[in-house]
C-alpha cells in the first residue's frame, strides 16, 4: 500500500471502485444463495411427504461415512422401501454422496445442521431410524418425534 501513497488520485479512485464492485458482487451472491436456501427449505418437507420415506439413515459423525453408509447401504436397499440418508456435516454429505453413487443407488441425501432441524424433516410415513455409529445423545430427535431408533452397528464392533 505504501506504493499507492504517491499515486495519482484517479488510480486510487479506480482501485477503490474495483474493491467496491467486488464487495458488492460477493454480497449479492451471498443474498441470492441465502434466498435459494430458504426456498429449498420451504420445498423440503412437502417433497418428503410426497416421497413418503419409511425410514431414515442418520449419520452425524465427522469421519467414516463412506465406510458406514457403504457397509449398510445394500441392506437398506434390500428392504425395498423408500428411505433417506441424513447427515449433520457438509463433508459427510459429500462422502455419503460418493458412497451412494459408487454403488449405483438413488436415494435422497439431506444435510441438517442442527438436531432441531432433523426433527423438522420427520414425516408421518417414517417408522424407523437407523443410526450409524452414534452417541446416545444423538438419538433424542428420533425419540422426541416418536420414531423407533435402531442403532446400525455390526456385531463384534
Amino acid at each position: 500500500m505504501l506504493i499507492l501513497v504517491d499515486a495519482p488520485p484517479l488510480i486510487l479512485l479506480i482501485l477503490v471502485g474495483v474493491i467496491f464492485i467486488a464487495a458488492a458482487e460477493v454480497t449479492v451472491r451471498a443474498v441470492r444463495r441465502e434466498n435459494e436456501n430458504d426456498r429449498a427449505e420451504l420445498r423440503l418437507r412437502p417433497a418428503l411427504e410426497k416421497y413418503r420415506p419409511e425410514f431414515v439413515v442418520y449419520f452425524a459423525s465427522t469421519v467414516g461415512a463412506n465406510y458406514q453408509v457403504g457397509m449398510w447401504l445394500p441392506y437398506f436397499v434390500r428392504i425395498g422401501r423408500p428411505f433417506i440418508i441424513v447427515t449433520r456435516t457438509a463433508p459427510m454429505l459429500s462422502s455419503d454422496q460418493r458412497a451412494v453413487r459408487g454403488r449405483g443407488v438413488t436415494v435422497p441425501l439431506i444435510y441438517r445442521k442442527t438436531l432441531r432441524s432433523i426433527e423438522e424433516i420427520i414425516v408421518d410415513s417414517m417408522a424407523a431410524a437407523f443410526l450409524c455409529q452414534q452417541r446416545c445423545s444423538e438419538h433424542s430427535p428420533c425419540r422426541a418425534a416418536g420414531v423407533d431408533a435402531r442403532l446400525a452397528q455390526p456385531r463384534g464392533l
